[in-house]
């Protein structure tokens, strides 16, 4: 549909090489989009099997008290727990007081 006149002109060939080109750029760009979603949904996996994995050795150890798992410090878990992105932003703003001139 793009090449009508059936002939190989200048201008037909550098549009063959143009779409070529962006149907590879969309390639490369929808390989890193995904490759970083699933790095990330990897880690959030991880960071929940953790958590489980910290919980069930409390209940075989036979712990009666409740504790929290912190997720290690990882910043990705502020986008999931409330309490963990509170933590981040009092961590942040402690910084930018300690480093604020006199």
């Amino acid at each position: 549909p793009f090449f009508s006149c059936g002939r190989r002109c200048l201008d037909c060939t550098g549009t063959r090489e143009l779409l070529g080109t962006m149907s590879f750029g969309q390639f490369l760009l929808g390989g890193a989009i995904s490759g970083a979603l699933g790095g990330l949904m990897l880690k959030a996996q991880a960071m929940s099997f953790a958590g489980l994995a910290f919980h069930l050795h409390a209940i075989a150890a036979g712990n009666t008290r409740f504790e929290e798992y912190d997720y290690g410090g990882s910043v990705l878990a502020a986008l999931v727990d409330t309490r963990a992105w509170n933590r981040l932003i009092l961590d942040v703003h402690a910084k930018v007081l300690q480093n604020w001139p006199r």
